[in-house]
């Protein structure tokens, strides 16, 4: 019979037997002071004599490491070194399964029934993190921890002090491991005052257990637990019960044939706890079926790289996991301004799931080659080259995204029930415009289901540019930034950003950050580049109509007719096409194109018929050969930030001539 469930007198002489066993002081000693304590250790035990130490390592390094914590009275090694010198770790470590796939670190603690001589739990914690950084243990892709009587204690206290490491962490073993509290601490406790042994009370008298006990509940990430446990008493107590060394087991926990000390010394490969061990790292962590694999079928290898092919302007390139584990991936470190890239930031992929890489290239006449960087959890980093084997390819599917566009927002405005309110609305009606923009979107979402919805606002933002609606794109943009901030943040769309805002006139599109502007050199470039790619698009000339028959997309559709007109070689009616816009909404991009078709015309006596001057953002000034009679004084208008439409005045108020209107960014917010 246990002494734990023996009548109270039989009890008191197992305790006070087991005290004399183990040589614990009961009163002072004979020559020395009568508070000291002495060095007590359990039969079999001895003080830790070592430190901190690899015991195993291999040749090239493992990507798996395992952490032994020995418990109270252990010494780093001997804890787990039979009577014969075999050791615990060369059992699991020489398993045919296992060998040569794990490298083991042993952790050691000073354990000695000192009065003031041991860590408690809290402190022996954090000085195993410490030494699991100092001695490179946390640089491995998997960790896996076991624990013997209170070490299973620490290392759970490790983890929840440390809860980043679950993801490298996938399961603990823990042996005899007091869950509840142990027996033997009742007994200590009235015999040496040592924190070690006041946390290892039962749990319902004891704080810290309590703590531990829900905290670890409470958390969803917790690696897996496995256990064994003893079913022999040692010197007739039972060091850790059943109850006791089983509660947060996650599988069927294993009885061992050994009483709290000789559970860890193992007589050979076949001890139920060394198979505990083993059964645990070939199941939960070298199961070739649980490592992470990725399989991106679009990225062809090439030496030292990777290369994708873009055959269109936006591509989702598949990225799938086809392993066990999760798997985090982005691209970054784009080589060019005009390569947009998701994800930016990691993005986990959980096993069995699938995403995409999305590239977008917003100018493909720049270069043939662009790169950037694939960054997974599993590799180090790997360039991956975007190559563009044809460049009318992309141009061709450039006309056809513009074509696909002009048609959406063609069926949007002819549409009964939004052309009859429309013709009616006010021209500073804001909602309308939106409505286009969002036509342009749910065009480019149908084209692209997989591509995120901030890439599709982006998307819509580069189509409506290319239609030289630079107002709507810089709707676009805003709404790609309500929908994905990190996207507007890189370099591909800050530089879309600034040809929208210094076209538009658009002092500031994003509101998380400035919105950067062309300086006069580029703002000359672009405009040389601005196309008329819309003009080749059949149902453009019927588009260019219908808006100009609703008075908040007036300005839309006389920008529209003007770049058919140019790209017919009608320069005078382009002329006045533009003219007629910018009276509507003053822009650079529209005094560019105006300027470039013969400038300003007025059949007014009072004004004359020179021709007008470009300032460099594109602001229409008078010719220096004209008269003073002949010019109007000059206006000031500020383009305000995507404002209403109501620059919309010709049916309110006289036309304004253009060569009186100077162009400028609005200071408000600056």
């Amino acid at each position: 019979m246990d002494a734990s469930n023996a009548p109270a007198p039989r009890r008191l002489f197992a305790i006070l037997a087991l005290a004399l066993a183990l040589g614990l002081p009961g009163c002072k000693n004979a020559g020395g002071s009568g508070n000291a304590a002495r060095v007590v250790t359990l039969p079999g035990e001895s003080l830790n004599e070592s430190g901190p130490q690899w015991v195993v390592r291999t040749q090239p390094s493992a990507k798996v490491a395992i952490v032994f914590v020995h418990g109270l009275f252990g010494d780093t090694v001997r804890t787990w070194t039979n009577g014969k010198g075999e050791r615990f770790f060369d059992f699991v470590a020489k398993h045919p399964d296992i060998a040569g796939k794990v490298e083991i670190f042993a952790f050691g603690y000073p354990s000695s029934m000192f009065a003031s001589g041991s860590f408690d739990i809290q402190a022996s914690a954090k000085a195993l993190h410490e030494m699991l950084k100092h001695h490179g243990v946390l640089t491995y892709e998997k960790i896996v921890f076991v624990g013997h009587s209170m070490g299973g204690l620490v290392v759970m206290r490790e983890l929840l002090m440390n809860r980043d490491l679950p993801s490298e962490v996938p399961v603990i073993v823990l042996i005899a491991t007091p869950q509840e509290g142990a027996e033997i601490a009742r007994i200590a406790d009235h015999i040496a005052r040592n924190p070690a042994l006041s946390q290892l009370k039962p749990a319902d008298r004891n704080d810290l257990l309590k703590i531990l006990n829900d905290d670890w509940r409470a958390w969803p990430e917790r690696p897996r637990v496995r256990c064994a446990y003893e079913n022999r008493s040692t010197r007739g107590v039972m060091i850790v019960k059943w109850s006791s060394g089983t509660r947060f087991c996650d599988e069927p926990p294993v009885e061992v044939s050994a009483d709290h000390i000789d559970i860890v010394k193992p007589d050979g490969p076949n001890h139920l706890a060394v198979v505990t061990v083993t059964n645990a790292l070939r199941e939960l962590v070298l199961d070739p079926a649980l490592e992470p694999r990725l399989e991106m079928p679009a990225l062809k290898e090439e030496g030292d790289h990777l290369v994708l092919e873009l055959d269109r302007l936006n591509v989702s390139a598949p990225v799938i996991n086809s392993g066990g584990k999760p798997v985090r991936f982005s691209a970054v470190d784009a080589s060019h301004d005009a390569l947009v890239l998701g994800p930016r930031h990691p993005l986990e992929l959980p096993p069995g799931s699938r995403d995409n890489i999305w590239v977008l290239l917003t100018d493909p006449a720049i270069q043939a080659e662009y790169q950037f960087k694939l960054r997974t959890s599993i590799r180090p980093d790997r360039i991956v080259k975007v190559r563009i084997p044809d460049v009318r390819r992309l141009q061709a599917h450039q006309q056809q995204l513009m074509q696909g566009a002009v048609a959406a927002v063609l069926q949007h405005v002819s549409d009964p029930g939004n052309a009859a309110p429309w013709r009616l609305a006010p021209p500073e009606d804001a909602g309308i415009p939106d409505a286009i923009v969002q036509a342009v979107h749910d065009y480019v979402a149908r084209d692209n289901p997989d591509a995120p919805e901030s890439a599709r606002w982006i998307i819509a933002a580069d189509i409506l540019n290319e239609l030289n609606w630079h107002a709507l794109a810089a709707r676009s943009l805003q709404r790609a930034e309500q929908a994905g901030p990190e996207w507007v943040s890189q370099q591909g769309v800050q530089r879309l950003a600034a040809i929208t805002a210094s076209l538009s006139g658009e002092r500031r599109i994003f509101a998380s950050m400035e919105t950067p502007m062309l300086d006069e050199a580029q703002l000359a470039a672009v405009h040389q580049r601005e196309g008329l790619a819309a003009a080749t698009v059949p149902e453009t000339p019927l588009l260019a109509r219908r808006l100009q028959e609703i008075p908040a997309l007036r300005f839309y559709g006389l920008s529209l007719e003007g770049d058919l007109q140019q790209a017919r070689g009608d320069k005078d009616g382009a002329r006045a096409a533009y003219q007629d816009a910018a009276v509507i909404r003053p822009s650079p991009s529209i005094s560019a194109r105006l300027t470039a078709t013969g400038g300003w015309r007025s059949t007014s006596p009072a004004i004359g018929a020179d021709p007008t001057t470009m300032g460099p953002l594109g602001d229409l000034r008078t010719s220096p050969a004209a008269t003073a009679p002949t010019v109007p004084q000059q206006r000031v208008i500020e383009v305000r930030e995507l404002a209403p439409l109501d620059a919309n005045r010709a049916s309110r108020e006289a036309p304004v001539d253009p060569r009186a209107v100077i162009v400028q960014p609005s200071t408000i917010g600056r």
